[in-house]
């Protein structure tokens, strides 16, 4: 008699990734400071904070794997929310704009890049399948 087990791992909520920095600025960073949050349109509270600071980081530079994040995926009024303040070398200070959504769709791993390119003014974000988004960065001093 051959017996197998098979065991079914559900995951309710709660999906770990782990983020992609690069700087494509054009300059060295001083500091970069990236925050991600589920939240909803309806509940805008925001759940699942993940927060790093990174700093002196060189133009044309990828830090793997440097910032961990939760997501929900599957879940109803549940979205990715993400923001980024940056310190570059000369002085200047950038910002997104406030509840910038980039969601990962189903089929993605949860690796992502984040990204800023300074020819643009850009923060993007590149996910393993799905396209990603982009937004434009507000200059704050």
């Amino acid at each position: 008699m051959n017996t197998e087990i098979t065991k079914e791992k559900v995951v309710v909520y709660g999906n770990d990734g782990f983020c992609t920095f690069e700087n494509y600025w054009g300059e060295e960073l001083v500091s970069v400071r990236l925050e991600h949050y589920v939240s909803g349109m309806i509940d805008k509270t925001r759940h699942m904070l993940t927060t790093v600071e990174l700093s002196n980081i060189a133009d044309r530079t990828e830090l793997k794997k440097v910032f961990f994040i939760r997501t929900a995926m599957g879940q109803l009024d549940r979205y990715d929310y993400w923001d980024m303040t940056m310190h570059t070398k000369s002085g200047r200070v950038f910002r997104t704009k406030d509840r910038f959504r980039c969601s990962y769709a189903f089929y993605d791993s949860l690796d992502a890049i984040i990204g800023v390119n300074g020819t643009a003014k850009t923060l993007y974000i590149a996910f393993s399948s799905s396209s990603g988004c982009k937004t434009e960065l507000i200059e704050v001093l």
